[in-house]
């Protein structure tokens, strides 16, 4: 996350690219807390845009089960979460605090479903071509 002079924010996904500018007063109300930028995917803590966070808290790949960047389960009671603060709870599906982990921690957990490499049949290395 980079900060500006105006207090705006520029937000950068997975891959290093900006995507957008996040105003400092953004937040994104959940379960009882007020999340605020930047927001990490809730499954293998990557940062995501706000509005993929809005969709659905976590990124594409885990949202659509199958990342090979996923450290915690959907069946794990625990989350990695960003800057929150408390503002109801006695929200009906209110998210006790010791559920959330810090993203700087998410190395201490293994990858799930690692990417596996490819392998490519032996017709495709045919004459010494380089493989595409």
């Amino acid at each position: 996350m980079t900060q500006f002079e105006d207090g705006g924010t520029a937000c950068t996904d997975d891959a290093g690219n900006t995507y957008t500018l996040c105003p400092t007063d953004l937040f994104i109300d959940f379960k009882g807390w007020r999340f605020r930028a930047p927001f990490h995917c809730m499954y293998c803590a990557v940062e995501v845009s706000p509005q993929q966070w809005a969709f659905s808290r976590s990124c594409g790949g885990c949202d659509v089960s199958d990342s090979h960047t996923a450290r915690l389960s959907i069946f794990d009671g625990r989350i990695f979460s960003g800057p929150r603060e408390l503002i109801d709870p006695k929200d009906s599906h209110f998210l006790a605090e010791e559920r959330f982990l810090d993203p700087k921690d998410a190395e201490k957990f293994p990858v799930r479903n690692p990417a596996k490499p490819a392998i490519f049949p032996p017709s495709a290395q045919r004459r010494g071509q380089p493989l595409p």
